[in-house]
Formats: structure tokens, C-alpha cells, sequence
């Protein structure tokens, strides 16, 4: 990862821009999705900015649309994904999973579209299982487009004003630490959240099922 942000951050010029472009699309794609966090990346971006390297509206103009298209790639991944599998038999393997997935999904699928690009897996399989459980393309680009700018924006913007802190910290090394111990904190976070929504909804279900 510190190797990966270095080469990115040695890059010079306008090629910068399509650049981070990519990353950002290949994040919502396997298999670059489930093993690479975005935000140290998106926290290098601020960082160049910052120090004048790169523009800071024109790096979000990159970043963002980048954000749509990696979700929408992997809706239209999932829905070939769902043509397949009517063709295979239904105790096939990898039907079971996609349909336990899906249903899974069906019961949190607002919260899952606007905050699955803070989780690594959750951002490559997420747009795929919306896509084939075929729900609707437009909806879904809307969540996810407000979750990811919100994303986006906040480890970039983190970067472009904490310049100094990250510059202290090693550069490279700092801004891959902050980077995944922030969504890991979240994530915890957002998991004990919907612990505590599971209780509270088996402490109510006995009571509204009484005489």
C-alpha cells in the first residue's frame, strides 16, 4: 500500500488527474475493490493540493464522476452476473451465495448503497448484488453517489487542510494510517449500531406479537 501511494505520489503533470481517476474507479471493482482501501489515496490528494501540485477543484472533478461510474460498472457487472446464474442449475453454489446476499441486502439496501464504499468488500460486492437483484439502476446511482461524494470529499478536504500533520508524519506512512484506521473505526462503529438495532427490534417483536 505505502509503495502504491509513493508511485502515485511521484507522478508529475496533468497526468496526475486521470490517474487518480482510475484508482477510483478500480476501487468499486474486483479485485482491486477488496484488498485496497481508497482514502489514503484521497488523502494524497488533498496533500498535493495542498503543496500546490495539483488544483484542488479539478482533482475533485476527477475523483467525483470516477465514484459513479466504479458503482455503476459494478451494478452492470452484477446484473450479467444475474444472467448467468438462470442459466445454472438452482443448488448451484454461487446462486445460493448471490441469493443469501441479496437477501441479506433487501432489509438494509439505503444504508448498504450510501455507506458500502467506506468497506473494502463491501464496495466491489455490494453494487454487484443490487445489480442482480435487478433493483432500479437510477435509485441506486443517486444513494450512491451521495454516500461516495460525502467519501470522497472528506478524506480529500481531511488532507488539504491537515497538510502539515501528514507532512510530519513520514507522508507516505502517515496518510496510509490514517487512512484505514479512520473507515476501520467507522466501521466498527456503523457494525455495533446495527447490533444494537437487532436487539431492539427482538425486544419489540414478542410484545407486538402478544394477544
Amino acid at each position: 500500500m505505502t509503495a502504491l501511494t509513493q508511485a502515485i505520489g511521484g507522478l508529475h503533470g496533468s497526468v496526475i488527474y486521470p490517474a487518480f481517476a482510475l484508482l477510483t474507479v478500480l476501487l468499486f471493482l474486483l479485485p482491486v475493490g477488496v484488498v485496497v482501501p481508497g482514502e489514503p489515496f484521497f488523502v494524497l490528494a488533498g496533500v498535493m493540493a495542498a503543496s500546490g501540485r495539483i488544483s484542488l477543484p479539478l482533482i475533485l472533478v476527477a475523483l467525483l464522476p470516477s465514484a459513479v461510474l466504479g458503482p455503476y460498472l459494478g451494478y452492470r457487472a452484477g446484473r450479467g452476473l444475474d444472467a448467468r446464474l438462470q442459466r445454472t442449475g438452482p443448488k448451484s453454489t454461487l446462486r445460493k451465495l448471490v441469493a443469501k446476499g441479496e437477501r441479506a441486502l433487501q432489509a438494509h439496501r439505503v444504508l448498504a448503497s450510501t455507506c458500502c464504499c467506506w468497506v473494502p468488500p463491501l464496495r466491489t460486492t455490494v453494487p454487484m448484488l443490487i445489480g442482480a437483484a435487478r433493483q432500479p439502476l437510477r435509485s441506486y446511482l443517486a444513494l450512491s453517489a451521495a454516500g461516495t461524494s460525502v467519501w470522497i470529499a472528506l478524506f480529500v478536504l481531511g488532507g488539504y487542510f491537515a497538510r502539515s500533520f501528514f507532512e510530519a508524519a513520514a507522508t507516505g506512512v502517515g496518510i496510509v494510517l490514517v487512512g484505514v484506521l479512520v473507515p476501520v473505526a467507522m466501521g466498527r462503529m456503523a457494525r455495533r449500531r446495527l447490533q444494537r438495532t437487532r436487539a431492539t427490534r427482538q425486544v419489540r417483536q414478542p410484545s407486538s406479537e402478544g394477544p
